[in-house]
């Protein structure tokens, strides 16, 4: 008799405390105090199990429950456009190292090409004798590419740029192959190829 006193009373100890748990979390909104004690009496068996679909615990409408719904889905498209942002980054950081690259091997043509023309000047300034100084000049720049010799060509004066032109044609002669000469011209401004045609019709004194 005293252990089933013992036990009634266990029982209603339990039922206080969920009773009041109970209570607590339905004022703070956590869960529906009726739905739950509900299923807390069926569970112990004083109250037949209902038919009827038994809603969520929770309660699903609680503004509680909805706020962090809210939040969750807000943190998802924060983290959403952080990587967004990221991968823009690293795209617009990988565009602008190929621009560095491009700019580098720009920067290593300009300064092979104004070192040619220092070497070329160089020569025509260190050797006396005129007729080799401009051979040399003149072989240097039919190793070139035909762009480049002419951006150096265009830079000399008039007399300068004949005289390699006419080595050019004798060159060309004596190792009976095309004279690059025509394709040069046609590569310089159109009034200074005129005028250095013109002026090659005369016949040079040193002749």
């Amino acid at each position: 008799m005293r252990r089933i006193l013992e036990g009634f009373l266990y029982i209603f100890l339990i039922a206080i405390v969920v009773l009041g748990f109970t209570v607590w979390f339905d004022y703070l909104e956590v869960i529906q105090a009726p739905r739950f004690l509900d299923s807390f009496l069926q569970l112990i068996g004083l109250q037949e199990e209902s038919t009827e679909e038994t809603p969520n615990l929770l309660g699903m409408e609680s503004p509680w429950v909805i706020e962090r719904i809210r939040l969750e889905k807000e943190r998802e498209e924060l983290q959403s456009r952080v990587e967004s942002l990221e991968q823009q980054q690293l795209e617009i950081s990988n565009r602008q190292k190929e621009l560095d690259a491009l700019q580098t091997s720009l920067l290593q043509e300009e300064t092979s090409l104004e070192e040619q023309k220092k070497l070329l000047n160089q020569i025509l300034n260190n050797y006396e004798d005129k007729d080799a100084v401009i051979q040399q000049n003149t072989e240097a720049l039919l190793n070139m590419p035909p762009v480049d010799a002419v951006e150096i060509l265009v830079e000399y004066e008039d007399q300068q740029l004949i005289n390699v032109l006419r080595m050019a044609d004798r060159l060309a002669e004596e190792a009976r192959n095309a004279s690059f000469v025509p394709l040069w011209l046609s590569l310089l401004p159109p009034d200074r190829a005129a005028q250095v045609q013109r002026k090659m019709t005369v016949k040079p004194q040193s002749e």
